[in-house]
């Protein structure tokens, strides 16, 4: 059954997870690089977010940002002096998440592979963290080689990569290239998510 708990919308209002789900099924039907037919839900979200430090200024980057559940989640618990930089390559959900009236999110409908061309290009520091949900299965194996080492290389050092997918497929190449990779289960999302968090030595 698709997660009825509440997310926080662009107006204050509360958005289920099956408005999530919905959206994500017209958005699934139009485009297949949608990463999954159910959003992450809720206890995920926040099982996720419980792993950064929100006590502090920090800046964030999100790749398949999607109906925003983590988006709304990391700017409710983010500093006002934080920032988010948000990508989402499908232009509908990305323009949803761009009417969130929240001066501390940028939405990019560009690929997560030009992190660190829209970093420079909007003079941004390096990230504290990177969080991924975008469906690595869909790219081949040299893009998401290239994918894990340009986040590498876009990071502040000691800064987080962390991947949450359907899968364990990016384990080993994030390892390869970060030296470490620390992981946890959630088999009661559905599909069960697998997360993947590797620190920038």
């Amino acid at each position: 059954m698709p997660d009825k708990s509440s997310f926080e919308t662009d107006d204050g209002g509360k958005a289920t997870g099956l408005d999530h789900t919905i959206a994500y099924l017209k958005s699934l039907i139009k485009d297949k690089n949608v990463a999954s037919v159910t959003p992450t839900s809720a206890n995920v979200v926040q099982a996720i977010c419980d792993r950064l430090d929100f006590g502090r200024d920090v800046f964030l980057v999100e790749y398949g940002a999607g109906t925003g559940v983590f988006t709304y989640e990391i700017l409710r618990r983010m500093s006002p002096g934080s920032k988010l930089l948000a990508f989402e390559t499908n232009t509908e959900l990305a323009t949803e998440l761009a009417k969130k009236n929240d001066s501390r999110l940028i939405v990019s409908n560009q690929s997560a592979t030009e992190v660190m061309t829209i970093i420079k290009q909007r003079k941004l520091p390096s990230p504290d963290y990177v969080l991924s949900g975008i469906p690595f299965s869909f790219l081949n194996t040299r893009l998401r080689k290239r994918l894990v080492i340009n986040t590498r290389n876009a990071l502040l050092p000691g800064g987080r990569f962390l991947v949450y997918q359907a899968s364990w497929l990016m384990k080993d190449t994030i390892e390869r290239v970060f030296g470490n990779c620390s992981t946890e289960s959630f088999l009661r999302n559905l599909p069960p998510m697998f997360l993947m968090d590797a620190e920038k030595k």
